[in-house]
């Protein structure tokens, strides 16, 4: 089980387990939000070293608050079906039991609601038994455009080894090499898209 407590500028999850406790800095995460967010100049160059230290950070701010909004979300969660409207963007590839997550989905949505997700699937979103989870599939729109994308900045990671080793270390780039060597191939393969479900009455 996981409480919090929070001062203006931090918040500490405390695990059920003795002397557990991840400190989270609320201040921090503003800032790298907001500097992720930051609007761009027309024309100017993005900076890619800037960008892939932003996402390690996002990805490690998102690692230590899954647990606590989990543990929120149980506590608070309704009981029956009361939700309008869904939407879920790049998480639902992670779960770890596909399934149960589709019928969590499923709860939270009153009957004939609609979600909307992001998936990145090796097959078409027709292919799932949605029925078997109450949900039926209204649509799926392709979204071509992204296995560009990750190639593009995969390829500027390669391309700059030598400079992610200089500004973030050789264990952060090891990992993001990695990461590019066993994604990029995949690219290839998986189907980027926008799905519409409902809940079925």
């Amino acid at each position: 089980m996981t409480t919090i407590s929070s001062t203006t500028k931090h918040v500490v999850a405390h695990a059920s387990e003795p002397d557990s406790a991840a400190h989270i800095d609320l201040v921090a995460i503003t800032h790298t939000v907001s500097e992720v967010l930051r609007a761009t100049p027309v024309g100017a160059v993005p900076d890619s070293m800037a960008i892939a230290a932003a996402i390690e950070l996002l990805t490690g701010h998102i690692q230590l608050l899954l647990p606590i909004a989990e543990s929120s979300h149980r506590r608070t969660r309704p009981q029956g079906s009361s939700a309008d409207r869904g939407i879920c963007v790049d998480a639902l590839n992670f779960a770890p039991d596909p399934r149960a997550a589709f019928e969590e989905l499923r709860r939270l949505l009153r009957p004939g609601a609609r979600a909307v997700f992001t998936s990145a699937d090796r097959r078409p979103a027709s292919s799932r038994p949605w029925n078997r989870v109450g949900l039926e599939l209204e649509a799926e729109d392709e979204r071509p455009h992204v296995p560009g994308m990750w190639r593009r900045l995969y390829r500027l990671w390669t391309d700059h080894e030598a400079d992610l080793r200089s500004e973030l270390g050789d264990a952060q780039a090891d990992r993001m090499l990695d990461e590019a060597r066993r994604r990029a191939p995949e690219m290839a393969y998986r189907r980027f898209s926008i799905v519409t479900v409902r809940h079925l009455t």
